[in-house]
């Protein structure tokens, strides 16, 4: 079976040059480096993964800063962004 390559690595590449925050910046780029592993080691099914949307979207989430640090204090997730209040079935 053939290995797919990722998909718009060299526009990930270059969105990560250009996030300012530095701290966001390693943790984007720590993120890209996992999928990355995780995607040469064939972990997943092979199937078309576009990093450069991948690397978009996680810095968008880091970018946050007091979002990641209700996470990191242990907040869900859902109550850290609001989600929470979408699951009114209850």
């Amino acid at each position: 079976m053939d290995r797919l390559l990722p998909l718009n690595e060299e526009g990930a590449d270059a969105f990560i040059a250009t996030i300012a925050d530095a701290a966001v910046k390693e943790l984007v780029r720590l993120a890209y480096v996992a999928a990355r592993m995780e995607y040469a080691h064939q972990r997943y099914p092979a199937a078309p993964f576009d990093l450069e949307f991948f690397v978009r979207t996680v810095a968008a989430a880091y970018a946050r800063p007091q979002l990641v640090r209700q996470v990191l204090s242990g907040l869900s997730v859902a109550k850290a962004t609001g989600w929470d209040a979408l699951d009114e079935d209850e």
